[in-house]
């Protein structure tokens, strides 16, 4: 038994910490934060050559789906709609 890290929705969600993402088929489905890939922009026309996106590697809790969403698509367990 280890300590759950609970993410409040600021930040990066730390690897290992539990997020709802919103899947369309189904909606907010529980997903574990694995990893991070960052990389440059890819429309380098539009957006200045320093920008970077960052998105987060998601798996689902039984291990067989994985997902990449940005930052504004993960939400953290508590979160509810207003």
């Amino acid at each position: 038994m280890g300590i759950k890290t609970i993410w409040d929705g600021k930040d990066l969600p730390p690897v290992g910490c539990h997020v709802l993402i919103d899947l369309s088929s189904v909606g907010m489905r529980p997903y574990e934060v694995a990893g991070y890939e960052v990389r440059r922009s890819v429309d380098e026309v539009k957006y200045p050559h320093w920008l970077y996106v960052v998105k987060i590697k998601v798996k689902s809790l039984d291990g067989k789906c994985t997902n990449e969403r940005f930052l504004s698509e993960v939400f953290p367990l508590d979160w509810r709609e207003d």
